[in-house]
């Protein structure tokens, strides 16, 4: 055997134990004159050399689900080939070659260098293409099996800390409230030990105040919450617990920031912060009791459309009170994601519009504080509610809160009179929580 030489260029495998000299080639072979040097036949800089090991060959499997899907939503349409376009040269290394072929042939390349779950974030945030096209973009990269491991970027920075300041005003005699507070650091860490106590007297009671004395009670709080995140990487959001007859409270527009070249001077909350307005009457035991699991369900179906651009039709609008079915507007809303209120109703009646929304358990609800001249209420609800993605719906209100007051007329901006009612059963008070929550959480 010592002089049988074995041709091996076809086998898939390197040949075991060879007795004698064996050449073995995979794939087709290149004969390439290198001069001494490489044998790529061009110039190669050393100095800077990534190697990506990839296992299989891209080429010779089929296509996965999410291409296939994929393919199916562009379809070759002309109207998309300037936004596939774009995002084909967005979602590609600065350095990569364009080449100017066909939608499923980018698709195949992108899926190849994977970046294809890149690609379809681009094309599906991209407001050139119709709503209804963003949807289903928005759909197949938000199920779970759509991003798998080929299709993943790797990264190995920390996740910014998503803290929240719950801020609980409890209805007192004589128009006065009781404020508990308590900072979360870490909304992904779950039971009792994710709460911090910022409760303000050693009693743990709570402080009792009028409402003109609430600014200065939030800002104490805001300071001992942001001396606890101090040097963390944090986005806060501000969570108030209001009574049904205060939900429209200006908690917003309360002064608590320290004008940084005048300390006498304090701006807008929610010009830098999310805030949120919640109801007191959630925390009801005797509520809880008869609508948590409707919350609950009402919850769960927001969150699996968080990653898509919500239809209006997942919004009950409600334009007027007149001879307004109020029992019938709560069962409506149950099979809602939540409501907009487009007209400015009376107190009175706007009682009976937060009723309606209790009753319901629906989770979110938007409206404007008051009337402003020359404002087409509800084209600019609608635009806000498919700006982006559902959960980005806090943030949007904040950047048009943070207009209205960078503005010549701040009182006649549609930013300054938004209120944004945001219920997540999964984020409540501490005593709640542990009436909910299975012994030992």
């Amino acid at each position: 055997m010592s002089d049988d030489r074995i041709e091996a260029q076809e086998s898939q495998g390197l040949v075991n134990n060879p007795q004698g000299d064996v050449e073995q080639q995979f794939g087709d072979r290149t004969e390439a004159n290198t001069g001494g040097g490489d044998v790529a036949q061009r110039d190669i800089d050393k100095r800077n050399i990534t190697i990506n090991i990839i296992t299989g060959s891209s080429s010779t499997k089929p296509q996965s689900q999410l291409t296939e899907e994929l393919s199916k939503i562009l379809g070759g349409g002309i109207d998309l080939d300037a936004a596939i376009a774009s995002a084909y040269q967005s979602a590609l290394p600065p350095d990569a070659i364009l080449h100017p072929v066909q939608a499923d042939d980018k698709i195949s390349e992108l899926a190849d260098r994977r970046v294809l779950h890149k690609f379809i974030e681009i094309l599906a945030n991209d407001r050139t293409v119709s709503e209804s096209t963003r949807a289903e973009l928005q759909k197949i990269i938000s199920t779970p099996d759509s991003k798998t491991n080929n299709d993943r970027t790797d990264t190995t920075s920390k996740k910014r800390l998503r803290s929240y300041l719950i801020v609980v005003l409890r209805p007192e005699p004589n128009l006065k409230f009781c404020i508990n507070a308590w900072l979360i650091p870490d909304d992904s860490v779950k039971g009792s030990s994710r709460f911090c106590s910022l409760d303000i007297n050693e009693e743990k009671k709570g402080v009792v105040c009028s409402l003109s004395d609430i600014p200065s009670v939030v800002r104490n709080l805001l300071d001992q919450s942001l001396q606890q995140l101090f040097s963390k990487d944090y986005e806060l959001t501000i969570e108030f617990f209001l009574p049904i007859d205060y939900l429209s409270t200006e908690v917003d527009r309360l002064e608590v920031i320290p004008d940084p070249l005048d300390c006498d001077e304090f701006n807008p909350l929610g010009i830098q912060y999310q805030v949120l307005v919640r109801s007191y009457e959630r925390l009801d035991k005797t509520y809880l009791l008869h609508n948590f699991q409707q919350w609950k369900n009402n919850w769960n179906r927001a969150d699996i459309n968080f990653k898509l651009v919500p239809s209006l039709d997942s919004f009950e609008p409600f334009t007027t009170v007149n001879s307004c079915n109020w029992k019938k507007l709560a069962m409506d809303l149950k099979a809602k994601l939540g409501i907009k209120i487009i007209c400015v109703p009376p107190d009175l009646e706007r009682k009976n519009i937060f009723k309606a929304i209790l009753k319901s358990a629906i989770p979110i609800a938007v409206w404007m504080r008051k009337d402003i001249r020359e404002c087409d209420r509800e084209s600019k609800l609608d635009c806000l509610l498919t700006s982006g993605n559902l959960e980005t719906l806090p943030e949007y209100i904040r950047k048009e809160r943070e207009e209205a007051y960078i503005c010549d007329d701040p009182e006649e901006h549609f930013g300054n009179h938004l209120v944004l009612l945001w219920e997540d059963p999964n984020r409540l008070t501490p005593d709640v929580m542990a009436r909910l929550l299975p012994t030992g959480q």
